[in-house]
């Protein structure tokens, strides 16, 4: 998936999980037209945005996991705890650290996780995360420079590119599930009536 399509699926993806969230805030609020067979009021947007979030519970659990917390309106601590446990076991298997030195790179993996949902909400806290407060967290007292060079910078990098690494992977394995049942929904269809064939 090219750079401009993963931007153009995450701006869908964090438009749908806020549309859907004002729902479940507003449920006495009129939506719009009722769509067929349903006794539920909705309007085109609201049926777009649940048709593209529907499939995300069918995702192996760290996709659905990351494409709800990075992405879902209010972040939620459970998802956070997962999502970390997953990160800091990709970092362990790659590069194994010290017994010493791990409780020290599991504080560093869950702001990595904060910090890549923060990014992709476009969140103001996420300049707030700086590498003074880095170094403070993994318990040295570094400046900026020295933290550039320090070998937690090249944890905090690694940690990145496997939160980046992630969410491409979340998001292309939603639009291929989405591209998938959209054929068989329409191979179902011409089953069902021949007519529809021609």
């Amino acid at each position: 998936m090219r750079e401009h399509e993963l931007g153009y699926w995450q701006d869908q993806l964090t438009a749908a999980m806020a549309m859907t969230s004002l729902l479940e805030q507003d449920r006495d609020a009129p939506a719009g037209q009722s769509v067929p067979g349903s006794r539920v009021l909705v309007n085109q947007e609201l049926l777009n945005a649940s048709r593209m979030l529907r499939h995300i519970p069918r995702l192996p659990a760290q996709n659905a996991n990351w494409l709800h917390f990075a992405y879902g309106v209010n972040p939620d601590e459970r998802l956070h705890q997962a999502l970390t446990i997953h990160v800091f076991g990709l970092e362990v298997a790659t590069s194994t650290p010290k017994q010493s030195k791990q409780h020290q790179l599991y504080n560093l993996t869950s702001i990595a996780v904060l910090y890549g949902r923060l990014i992709r909400q476009s969140s103001a806290e996420a300049s707030l995360i700086t590498p003074s407060y880095l170094a403070e967290q993994v318990g040295t007292t570094l400046s900026p420079d020295a933290w550039r060079k320090s070998r937690w910078a090249v944890r905090w990098r690694s940690l990145m590119e496997h939160i980046n690494a992630l969410d491409r992977l979340s998001i292309e394995e939603l639009t291929r599930l989405n591209k998938l049942l959209r054929q068989y929904q329409e191979i179902n269809k011409c089953h069902l009536n021949p007519s529809s064939r021609l």
